[in-house]
């Protein structure tokens, strides 16, 4: 017994002519493709020209960025830079004093070696679990 594949090649064979003719004439047709010597034009193409719009957009952002960025600048202390280079060493030495000054009075009249610093204890490394159960303890 014939199986419903073989059934129906051999209904249709008549047609395998036909459409070999039809294959030939539409092969023939087509030109060939020039083969692709020039890979950066094609890069061109597929990465930047299909998508100008999204490449326009994103210069369009950098290019806002850029302008809040100059906008956003602080002058003052490229000025403050240059003005303080351009101060003799004595007016140096008198605003490191006033700085001492005001340091010595923010602190209470304490020395900075007398003004103790809160250091955390250091831990050992053991498992993460300990450090949940140290920490609840806390609390």
């Amino acid at each position: 017994m014939k199986t419903p594949r073989e059934l129906l090649l051999h209904r249709h064979a008549a047609a395998v002519p036909k459409l070999d003719a039809v294959r030939a004439e539409v092969v023939g047709s087509l030109q060939p493709h020039p083969a692709a010597t020039n890979w950066f034009s094609i890069a061109w193409q597929e990465l930047f020209w299909n998508s100008r719009r999204v490449w326009t957009g994103l210069a369009a952002v950098w290019a806002g960025l850029l302008v809040c960025n100059f906008a956003l600048t602080d002058r003052s202390a490229s000025a403050a830079a240059s003005v303080m280079a351009q101060l003799p060493v004595e007016e140096m030495r008198r605003l490191r004093q006033e700085r001492a000054q005001l340091r010595a009075e923010l602190l209470g009249g304490l020395e900075a070696d007398e003004v103790k610093t809160v250091t955390p204890a250091p831990r050992s490394p053991g498992p993460r679990s300990d450090l949940r159960r140290e920490d609840e303890a806390i609390v």
